[in-house]
């Protein structure tokens, strides 16, 4: 017993020492390209040492966030901005747990912004993008509902309820008739490709809390269940088919597994089309021609980066959309199904990008449109093309 003691205790003795020499000669290697670069000036060797160690000593993840700042500064000084902004980046996506080198590398981004000689080459059209009018404040605007097709209205979450608010007067009206204290809450809601009926999530808490699917005329009237099922944990409305026939959703069940389902709204019958595997950070929206589901989601795991990716509305075939080491999130399906927005942070500051997208593929690259939006929550397009 006493010699396997000893022995164990010499392999974690060993273990100890290599990673004790491993960080040591991690400070060594960064305090040579520290050398290059200042006393001796050789810039492009600094870098490929800086480089060493965010590769071979990534697990020293404050070294690692310094040397990777380096690599940025290095770029700026050789004028190779788009090289220099891309490992800034790097730094914002992956050491977020280094706060002080975040804030430099944040600060260089943000600077880049506004570089005019930097975003040159950008697609860009920031410069005449998005127009921004308030249509609405006040303690009752709510990101539970959408506009409708037409704009003239947008539902909201009014005391638990369905409503809506005529844009042009101001007047609201609820729809549903649920008391205050009720064993019931409206959840999201959105539009019928005709305007005249809302689909909407409701939180029925009887013996056990489900979430049920119903739909109401937009004059209050016709108000039914179309799905209930106690095995359901919760329900994501993904969008209304265009030829008004099925609603698109995400049903949850008790064990948290997920199915992409079609409900038809006639009956209220599901069709399964999809196992979804992993989580959905985002409800996946319908393209406007029923085809496809966009969604974004957490590339890794514990990691708020997300990527974008094209589902097809059958279930059989999931694409790639956008892959990027900035995070990137969904906003939203233009009108014409051909042009897909979304919020993303690589260039230093939230701004809304634009990409077009035919027959589930990528066509050219990402558009800047607007700078700086900052974090907002989309409620959906109008026919007309004007995003809320």
């Amino acid at each position: 017993m006493k010699k396997i003691s000893v022995l164990v205790a010499a392999i974690l003795l060993f273990a100890l020492g290599a990673e004790m020499s491993l960080a040591q000669s991690g400070y060594d290697l960064y305090q040579k390209a520290l050398v290059k670069e200042r006393a001796v000036g050789d810039v492009e060797e600094a870098i490929r040492l800086y480089q060493r160690i965010v590769k071979e000593f990534g697990s020293n993840r404050p070294l690692a966030a310094k040397a990777q700042l380096r690599i940025g500064l290095l770029y700026e000084r050789l004028g190779r901005k788009a090289e220099a902004r891309q490992a800034f980046q790097a730094v914002v996506t992956q050491y977020a747990d280094q706060a002080d080198v975040v804030k430099q590398a944040q600060a260089k981004l943000t600077a880049m912004a506004n570089d005019k000689s930097l975003n040159a080459g950008v697609n860009d059209k920031a410069a005449t993008g998005l127009r921004v009018r308030q249509v609405w404040a006040g303690p009752d605007v709510d990101t539970g509902g959408a506009p409708s097709p037409d704009g003239r209205y947008l539902s909201f979450l009014l005391l638990g309820n369905v409503a809506v608010r005529d844009l042009a007067t101001g007047e609201v009206r609820r729809l549903t008739n649920i008391s205050p204290g009720a064993k019931e809450e409206a959840d999201e809601v959105i539009w019928s490709p005709d305007g005249k009926q809302l689909a909407y999530a409701v939180w029925n808490c009887g013996a056990k809390c489900i979430e049920e699917v119903r739909v109401i005329g937009l004059d209050g009237s016709k108000s039914r269940v179309l799905y209930h099922n106690e095995d359901t944990n919760g329900n994501y409305l993904c969008g209304w088919s265009p030829d008004g026939k099925y609603i698109l959703t995400v049903l949850e069940q008790r064990d948290h597994t997920r199915q992409l389902v079609r409900v038809a709204v006639a009956d209220g019958s599901v069709q399964v089309i999809k196992k979804l595997e992993g989580p959905f950070v985002h409800t996946p929206m319908l393209s406007p021609d029923g085809r496809y589901l966009v969604y974004d989601v957490a590339v890794q795991k514990d990691s708020l980066r997300r990527d974008i990716f094209l589902l097809s509305a059958d279930g059989s075939r999931e694409i790639p959309l956008i892959q990027h080491p900035a995070d990137d999130r969904v906003l939203g399906w233009a009108p014409d199904g051909k042009t897909i927005l979304f919020a993303s942070d690589r260039s230093g500051t939230w701004d809304a990008w634009s990409i077009s997208v035919v027959e589930g593929k990528v066509q050219g690259q990402p558009e800047r449109i607007k700078r700086e939006i900052r974090q907002v929550q989309p409620m959906g397009f109008t026919r007309n093309g004007s995003f809320y």
